[in-house]
Formats: structure tokens, C-alpha cells, sequence
């Protein structure tokens, strides 16, 4: 038996996943081109504070405290500048394809024995 509220729940949740990825896609492009540009001096001596940090760490923690580090880095890197723009378009792209996803789920008619 076909419910119209899981119908109502299911347009609901298809029309908000399509919003969350049109509106998440312009946040994204306009936190890309607002973000500053990194200075290509700050970028030189921050590559250099980086070699010399890694060859510190290797040392204490071994390769794979470097390794991790450079995780770590990488992550908090997608929250900054340019980055943060694509961090933005993935997630909120991946979050309305959830919601279409269930919404379509739950607007299909279920065979009851």
C-alpha cells in the first residue's frame, strides 16, 4: 500500500537535496574566486620550514609520524583558502545526493505480503 505522507516526505526531501546541491555549488564558486592567493614568498618559506619540520619529526617519530603529519596537513588544508570552496562543492554535493536518494526511496511503492 502506497502512503500519500511518504509521498509528501519523499518530494520533500528530492526538492531539498536538489536546493542543498544548487546552493552549495554557488557558495563554492564564489568562496573560490573571493579566497586569497597564497603570496609566492610565504609559499617559499613555508616549503622550507616544512623540510626541515618533516626531517625533525622523521627522526623522533620515524616515517610514519611524517606520513601522518602530512595527512593531518592535508585535511586541515581543505578548510582554507581556494580549497575550502571545493571542500564545499564535494559535501554538499554528496549530502543532496543523499537526500534525492532516500527521497526516492521512500516515494516507491513497497510490496506487502
Amino acid at each position: 500500500m502506497h502512503h500519500p505522507h511518504n509521498e509528501h516526505w519523499s518530494r520533500h526531501l528530492r526538492l531539498t537535496g536538489v536546493a542543498i546541491i544548487l546552493i552549495g555549488l554557488m557558495v563554492a564558486a564564489w568562496l573560490a574566486f573571493t579566497a586569497p592567493n597564497d603570496d609566492s614568498a610565504q609559499a617559499i618559506a613555508a616549503a622550507t620550514n616544512q623540510r626541515l619540520y618533516e626531517f625533525n619529526l622523521e627522526r623522533i617519530g620515524g616515517k610514519a609520524a611524517v606520513y601522518a603529519a602530512r595527512f593531518n596537513e592535508f585535511l586541515d588544508s581543505l578548510w582554507h583558502g581556494r580549497r575550502l570552496g571545493g571542500t564545499v562543492a564535494v559535501l554538499s554535493t554528496l549530502l543532496g545526493w543523499l537526500c534525492i536518494t532516500i527521497g526516492r526511496a521512500l516515494g516507491e511503492p513497497h510490496d506487502h505480503p
